[in-house]
């Protein structure tokens, strides 16, 4: 984990982006990347990328400026009325299966706006995660994000999912409280 999240330097990106960006440009596919990847790290599970299409995350700031691109949405440590994702893209077939034939569902942790919410935002994963009969966890990120999640409450983060899937998806909350 700590290699893969590791920036050289001053580098934009950590090292995992850029090991997925290389497999990608090699394999031609992002879920083959994803793949390989968990492969070379001797992994047991399956990681699952909710799409393989080429998405850009998009956020219309609070002050009504439109950002797009992750690395310039968090750059912005602004508050964020509402994120999409252009173009809209299908889940993978195999995500939408998983999801329906899961015991449990775990989403997060990770940063509301760059790493929970898009996932959330593909077409039907949402919907399909509100109506399965798993037991659906939120685990709740440690941190707030500068900018963006300041003061955020956990019932916040739960608001702010909910307005933009339109569910309550949720059962449990998981939250490191030391």
């Amino acid at each position: 984990r700590q290699l893969l999240q590791h920036r050289i330097g001053d580098a934009a990106h950590p090292i995992g982006k850029l090991l997925l960006t290389a497999l990608t440009q090699i394999s031609g596919s992002f879920p083959d990347a994803v793949s390989k990847l968990g492969q070379m790290l001797g992994l047991r599970g399956r990681v699952l990328p909710t799409t393989g299409e080429d998405v850009h995350l998009k956020a219309e700031m609070q002050s009504g400026q439109i950002v797009t691109g992750e690395t310039a949405i968090v750059q912005e440590r602004r508050p964020i009325r509402r994120l999409s994702l252009e173009p809209s893209p299908r889940p993978l077939p195999e995500v939408l299966r998983a999801l329906v034939t899961a015991d449990a569902i775990v989403v997060g942790p990770g940063s509301l706006y760059t790493s929970t919410l898009p996932n959330l935002l593909v077409e039907g994963i949402a919907s399909t995660i509100s109506g399965v009969n798993a037991v659906r966890i939120y685990v709740a990120n440690l941190m707030t994000e500068p900018g963006e999640t300041d003061g955020f409450s956990l019932d916040d983060h739960l608001q702010v999912i909910r307005e933009h899937t339109g569910y309550d998806l949720f059962d449990y909350i998981m939250v490191n409280r030391s």
